[in-house]
């Protein structure tokens, strides 16, 4: 009977051993499922981050190169406008110089001067030269900043 008994002890520990690791086991489970779940929650969220970078990167790279293709057209008008801004001084200086002549003769003749043909035109003509000159000449330099960010991208 002591030996029943002694039987029946061991396996009554044995099965309270038995039982404590299937709770401890099916703790570990749920830790295990619960970081699974977290895991896989991220593993979409990252997913869908990458995918907003390539696209971002596709459409930045599309305009990248367009601006890049059109480097040579930018050089060529930077240039243009060096010639055009400067054309905006001369055309002040010789309207300037023309007026004042046409002026001087018209008072010699005694002739208002407003009589004259397109005296005012050109005045007018003078003044919007000098306007668009100075327009262009700030572009042009805003385009040569461009320019140079450009050339640093290349």
């Amino acid at each position: 009977m002591k030996k029943v008994e002694s039987i029946w002890a061991e396996l009554s520990a044995k099965a309270q051993e038995v039982s404590q690791e299937s709770t401890e086991l099916s703790e570990e489970v749920k830790v295990e499922l619960a970081a699974s779940a977290e895991l896989n929650k991220y593993v979409g969220q990252v997913e869908t981050a990458i995918k907003q970078m390539r696209d971002n990167f596709k459409k930045l790279n599309n305009i990248v190169s367009d601006i890049k293709s059109q480097e040579s057209e930018l050089d060529r008008q930077i240039n243009t406008a060096e010639n055009n801004w400067k054309a905006g001084d001369i055309i002040k200086k010789n309207a300037s110089q023309l007026l004042a002549e046409n002026k001087r003769q018209a008072d010699e003749l005694g002739v208002d001067v407003s009589q004259v043909d397109n005296y005012e035109r050109l005045q007018d003509l003078s003044r919007e030269a000098v306007g668009v000159s100075e327009n262009l000449y700030f572009l042009q330099n805003s385009a040569k900043g461009l320019r140079g960010a450009l050339r640093k991208v290349n």
